[in-house]
């Protein structure tokens, strides 16, 4: 699981991992206001449940991240150091907001870490945008980092989606009932698929999928962000699910039209006796036909 075992959300993110280009740091800000925002270059918006692949071109830079999330929404952050840098690169992470009508945000962050890879957990009171900054442990430090920004709550994204359910074919259902695991002894899966409402607005990635994981984890575990695959063949590969026909069996209730993927994963957690827990890991494949306006959803616990 992600470094973020993340109530989601939604990922869905969603999604699709950038690798930030160059760019050049905003003022310098000298002596007990070296850490503000002001400071950081400018990264753009990353939406509640998605993750971005980020690299600091030199050492020493801050980048910041603008977010804008529902009141009440509990999320969580990593900032966490690609492999191949892993060793060399510790990141710093802090949280700033909400922007007032000037747009600015308060001096003072809500809540900060000096190791990005522990995250920062906040539950925010007030609706509105925010600012994510993140910095290096050391000036000396550069490398490549992924920022998750997690849901935990299924309550983060400003317009939720009202799903209904809608009935599996038997062949989908089949398939979810007999889905092969290649890495462990067991797992078992399960099917579910929704509609949404056809005069409405197309609802945002995030807001759909946040709106996918509500349904189908009966809040029984933790989420991490969510994965777009540019390929849904590509569905499973990584977790070692064998996923063969799942879309052509999809487009039995989504059609023939444009279709997305998605993977998200999470663990269920729970009480083993009087000294811990234990758990096991979940995976959730989504098939998302924007056309017809319905989403598949397979759960895979293993």
């Amino acid at each position: 699981m992600k470094g973020l075992a993340a109530s989601v959300l939604i990922g869905i993110g969603l999604l699709a991992l950038g690798c930030g280009e160059a760019e050049d740091l905003g003022p310098e800000v000298s002596g007990d206001k070296e850490d503000s925002a002001t400071s950081a270059a400018d990264r753009g918006a990353i939406e509640v449940g998605t993750s971005r692949r980020v690299r600091f071109t030199e050492p020493g830079q801050k980048h910041s991240f603008r977010l804008s999330v529902a009141s009440g929404a509990a999320i969580r952050l990593d900032a966490m150091p690609a492999r191949s840098n892993e060793d060399t690169l510790k990141t710093t992470m802090k949280l700033y907001g909400p922007a007032g009508a000037d747009g600015r945000v308060p001096r003072t962050p809500i809540a900060s870490v000096d190791d990005g890879t522990i995250g920062i957990h906040t539950q925010l009171a007030a609706a509105g945008n925010y600012l994510i900054v993140v910095g290096t442990a050391r000036r000396t430090m550069s490398g490549t980092y992924d920022l998750y920004d997690s849901c935990l709550n299924h309550a983060c994204t400003h317009r939720s989606v009202a799903l209904r359910d809608k009935t599996v074919p038997a062949a989908l259902k089949s398939l979810g009932d007999n889905v092969e695991c290649e890495k462990v002894s067991w797992c078992d899966g399960a099917v579910t698929a929704f509609g949404y409402d056809d005069a409405a607005p197309r609802p945002s990635l995030a807001a759909l999928m946040e709106g996918v994981v509500a349904k189908v984890t009966a809040n029984d575990a933790e989420w991490s962000t969510l994965e777009m695959r540019e390929d849904p063949a590509t569905l499973g590969v990584d977790e070692g699910v064998k996923l063969d026909g799942l879309l052509d069996a999809a487009r039995a209730l989504g059609g023939a039209g444009q279709v997305e993927a998605f993977h998200v994963d999470g663990m269920v957690m729970f009480a083993v006796d009087d000294s811990g827990t234990d758990g096991w890991g979940e995976h959730l494949y989504v098939l998302h036909f924007p056309e017809t306006r319905i989403a598949v959803a397979l759960k895979v616990r293993m």
